[in-house]
């Protein structure tokens, strides 16, 4: 099951730097020296949320590596209607 909270996650073995994209805003946070364990054990935690919440947040030190740019768009269902843009004043 997705998570709400975590939209993506991407580790660099050599630096130990976990990189947390967020779906509620698309920012993205990077975490240093975070052992290979830790990382095993958020891809496989059944809420990666709630592992966060209690074994990353607030235990690593940290650095906003980018803005999202604000919430994302809903998701439009598969094989559903192609999204219209809109132009302001139409």
């Amino acid at each position: 099951m997705p998570s709400t909270v975590i939209q993506a996650i991407d580790y660099d073995e050599e630096t130990r730097t976990l990189i947390v994209t967020f779906v509620s805003d698309g920012d993205e946070y990077a975490y240093e020296n975070v052992p290979p364990e830790v990382l095993e054990d958020f891809r496989a935690a059944p809420s990666r949320g709630r592992f966060f919440a209690y074994e990353i947040r607030d235990r690593y030190p940290y650095r906003k590596v980018t803005a999202g740019g604000g919430p994302r768009p809903p998701r439009r269902p598969p094989g559903g209607p192609p999204r219209r843009s809109r132009t302001p004043g139409r």
